[in-house]
Parts: C-alpha cells; structure tokens; sequence
C-alpha cells in the first residue's frame, strides 16, 4: 500500500518535467528560414544591389552555414544522449565551421566572376557607356545610311581606342609629349633609362627640352634615381644633327648623368643588320614604358606609353641588350678619334 503513492509521485514529477521543458523548436526553425532566405535575396540580389563580391563571398557561406548549424543543434538538442550541454553547443559549432568551409569553397569562384561586373556598374563611365549605347541604338533605328556610316566609323575609333587601353597602352600625340614627359621625370623614384635614336634635334631644340634636362639633373642630384641614357650614333647624321648630339653627350658629362654610346654601322655589322631594338624606348621605375612611333615618312609622329606587364619587360629586353652592345664615353673616344667629342 506504501508504494502506489510512491510510484504516482514519480509519475507526477516526469510529467511536470516533460511540461515544464521549453520548446526552441519554432525558434530554430524561424531563424534558419531567415538566414536561409538572406542567402538567397543575397544570390539573387546581387547585381542589382551592386553588392562587392568579397561581401557576397563572406555572406552567402555565413548565412548557409548558421542554418544547417541550427538545424543540427535542433536535432542534437531534441534527440542526442549527450548529457551536457556544451556538447551539443560544441557539435553545432563545429557542424558550423564545417558547413561554412564547404559553402566558401564551393561559391568561391561563382561570385568572383561576378567582380568584372560589380566593378563595371560601379564605374562613374558605365553610365556614359550606357548613354552611348542608347544613341547608337537610336541612329539604328533611323535607317539613315549615311549617319549609320558616320556612327560606325566614331564606334571603329572608339572600339581601337579602348582595346588600347584595356592593355594599358596610351598613345601621345608628339606636340603633347612635354605635357606627359615631364611629369615622368620628375615623378621618377628609382630608375629612368631611356635610348636617344632619331632625330635628336627635333626633340632636344624643343622649348621645353632645357626645362626637361634640368629635371633630369634634379633626379639624378637630389633623389639619386638611376638615369641611363645610351645615344644611338648613326653616320649619316648631318652636322646639325652632329652638334645636338655632342653638345647633349658634353652636358650629360658636366652634370654627372650616365651615358653609354652605340655605333649604328658597327651594330649591325655585328648583328647581321637586324635593327630590331634599334629604337627610342624608355623605362620609368620598370612601372611604365615609352615607344617612339614615326609615320609613314620616317618623321616623330607620336609617342605610345604603356603600363602592361608584358610590354614593359619586352621593352627591358630591348634596353638590356642595347645596354650589352653599348660603350663608355672614353671607349667611344678612342674608336671615334674623329668623331666629335
């Protein structure tokens, strides 16, 4: 008789407990439909919102991740027989680190070449890209011959112009040049090597060329940068041409900037008369490279700048194995007696 109330007493108690447990489960639940649902407005979002990839990257993962996360602590909480509580925080932690590696690894690339377009409709020019696109389309659509030629021929210009530089080329008009050239040497930091080809009077008798050359003492004299300039010495060259060279060659000398010298006859005599890199080149930092262009007429037209890797080092090439086939002022001296010195 002693035990029945024994037995309903224990009864009593498990019952109470089972009530009295809370239920998270419409909690967890609740907050995995929310950071699942943010991943997907993210992934669907994206471009309109011009989210940056790196956020995308990070986000997307993070929110995938916290909804399998508490989804398996919901599980490890309602059915697991680990005892402490920690454990279970534990496992879903860990399960969280897992998934988020996963969910990186795997949407890592998708959202990374979403970049170029993120990037793109960041640009204050797409606007104006855009704008041009419409015009264009409304010159189509007027079924005028003539001002579709007119539109196609400014298209062709504008289509060269920025494959030029999306390679990172930049072309000068010569008339420009001291706009850019001068700033170059002055902003110089480490090196500027430069070779001094054709027509030296036409670029050297220019205004601007005194103001040009003091910059380069000021570079060499007060910011100890690496100025080289190797001078191409043709035979042909008349006398004009003769004494801009020496009075250049005498100057470099007087203010301590170095100069090497090349033969264009010899040169070719010993490279079987290839004068591939027989050309005006410079080099600024190794960061920016300068090409000489000449018309059709052989006269300095224009002057194309580039900031490509590929272009740069090719034209370091070309400098090098000038610099390789060069000589000193006093090398020149004694094989050039009777040149002017």
């Amino acid at each position: 008789m002693a035990q029945v109330p024994h037995l309903r007493t224990q009864h009593g108690a498990a019952s109470t407990s089972a009530e009295a447990k809370p239920s998270y489960t419409w909690i967890v639940f609740l907050l995995a439909i929310m950071f699942f649902g943010a991943a997907i407005v993210l992934v669907l979002g994206a471009k309109y919102l011009q989210i940056d990839p790196v956020w995308e990257l990070l986000a997307v993962p993070f929110n995938l991740a916290m909804t399998g996360a508490l989804i398996l602590f919901y599980f490890l909480t309602s059915s697991a027989t680990i005892d402490r509580q920690i454990y279970k925080v534990g496992g879903a932690i860990a399960g969280f680190l897992v998934l988020f590696t996963l969910f990186y690894n795997l949407s890592r690339e998708p959202f990374l070449s979403e970049s170029a377009v993120i990037k793109f409709a960041q640009n204050p020019l797409s606007k104006r890209f855009l704008q041009i696109s419409d015009r264009y389309d409304e010159i189509g659509k007027l079924k005028n011959e003539t001002l579709t030629k007119i539109a196609d021929s400014a298209v062709q210009n504008l289509r060269t112009t920025f494959d030029q530089l999306a390679q990172g080329t930049y072309v000068v008009n010569a008339e420009e040049l001291p706009t850019y050239l001068l700033p170059m040497i002055k902003n110089a930091r480490h090196s500027f090597h430069a070779t001094q080809y054709v027509f030296p009077e036409k670029f050297w008798g220019q205004y601007w060329a005194n103001k040009y050359f003091d910059e380069n003492i000021k570079a060499v004299k007060e910011r100890k940068v690496d100025l080289l300039r190797i001078f191409i010495m043709a035979p042909a060259d008349g006398p004009q041409q003769a004494k801009v060279i020496d009075d250049l060659i005498q100057k470099h000398i007087q203010n301590g900037i170095s100069l090497r010298l090349i033969d264009r006859e010899q040169y070719l005599k010993s490279h079987n008369n290839n004068d591939d890199d027989l050309q005006d080149v410079l080099i600024v930092d190794d960061q920016l490279s300068g090409f000489l262009l000449l018309n059709r007429f052989g006269n300095f037209n224009r002057v194309e700048f580039s900031i490509n890797r590929d272009i740069i080092d090719q034209r370091k090439r070309n400098f090098d194995r000038l610099l390789a086939s060069s000589m000193s002022y006093e090398e020149w001296k004694a094989s050039h007696p009777s040149k002017p010195q």
